[in-house]
């Protein structure tokens, strides 16, 4: 249920039309990084240009900082993956410009009603919030299209000032984790200033993994760990969405474990939203009383899958480890995604 005014949505879509008539993404890229701050919760909105890189034009804005992670992740991908892991996983508010098609019929009758004809077959503003574990969705809160609103201003007042410098977000070499940031100098000024900003790092939340000793201890009983055995896990969401009623569609999470040595699938689970939370440690026993052992380590290529093994493999007695250079899961992924013609 959307809590958006109808004074909302005339002044951002005034204001996508005349961001669209700038056309920033002719002197701007993806990566020139700037910030908007949240006038009511003060989190940094960390906010790119898009369609220099051949992506359809709007801007984006990374919430916070989890938002400037999946940033990072976008621009660390490779672009030639049908579908980068790091699209589902994305954090942000985004205005793109489109085709029709993209609106539905409550979008496309808003811009109607409020007096705003779209010339153009690829022309059309398309607002959208990107939530991790959820389907990308029109945005829907006062909050977030006031932060949108106030992005979009000051992106069309930093993209005036750097097409006369464009240095302007260059603070230094050796000061790259700070981000130039717009914000209010009084919460009910209008007056906006610049502050640099240090970008925190990135420390993963731990996934809440329902883990017992007992059933863990018991269930392995009988499993000896194989010596020089290795099992490479992933887990990640798949954007095929699942659609409760009155419910926002939400991404299931797929779980792989692959053979180290073979490069083989030899496990796989989808798992509901919120569900392999709940369930990890018992379809893994089970998995491994079918396979009948233990191994001996269990490599991520991805610190973020790490949270997810840490207290199962303590307690069982795997080592874990962290290997960005394992490319198997990449190479599965990049197979699935592509079978899946996303």
């Amino acid at each position: 249920m959307s809590t958006i005014s109808e004074e909302r949505w005339r002044a951002l879509l005034e204001l996508s039309f005349r961001f669209r008539n700038l056309a920033p993404w002719e002197w701007m890229y993806d990566s020139d990084l700037f910030g908007v701050r949240n006038r009511n919760t003060g989190e940094v909105g960390y906010c790119c240009i898009l369609g220099r890189s051949g992506q359809a034009p709007g801007l984006a804005v990374y919430k916070g900082l989890e938002g400037l992670h999946s940033f990072e992740k976008m621009q660390q991908s490779d672009l030639d993956t049908p579908f980068p892991l790091q699209v589902v996983e994305q954090n942000c508010l985004m205005l793109e410009f489109g085709s029709r098609k993209r609106l539905d019929r409550r979008e496309a009758a808003r811009l109607s009603q409020l007096g705003f004809q779209v010339r153009g077959s690829t022309r059309w503003p398309v607002f959208r919030d990107y939530s991790p574990g959820f389907a990308p969705s029109e945005i829907t809160t006062d909050e977030e299209a006031l932060w949108l609103q106030d992005a979009l201003e000051q992106g069309l007042e930093i993209a005036a000032r750097i097409r006369s410098n464009p240095d302007l977000l260059q603070r230094g070499q050796d000061d790259n984790r700070f981000v130039l940031v717009r914000q209010l100098s009084g919460r009910d000024s209008g007056v906006w200033t610049d502050e640099w900003t240090e970008a925190p790092v990135y420390e993963p939340a731990k996934p809440p993994v329902e883990v017992n000793k007992l059933f863990l201890r018991s269930n392995s009983n009988g499993l000896s760990i194989r010596f020089d055995s290795v099992w490479v896990t992933d887990t990640f969401m798949l954007p095929t969405p699942i659609q409760a009623p009155g419910r926002r569609a939400e991404l299931p999470r797929l779980l792989l474990i692959l053979d180290g040595a073979s490069g083989m699938v030899i496990f796989h689970q989808v798992f509901r939203p919120g569900v392999m939370e709940q369930e990890l440690q018992q379809r893994f026993m089970r998995f491994a009383q079918t396979a009948g052992y233990l191994p001996e380590r269990i490599v991520a290529p991805r610190v973020e899958v790490l949270g997810w093994w840490e207290d199962i493999t303590k307690i069982l007695g795997i080592r874990l480890e962290l290997n960005r250079q394992v490319r198997i899961v990449d190479e599965f992924v990049e197979s699935l995604f592509r079978s899946m013609s996303v």
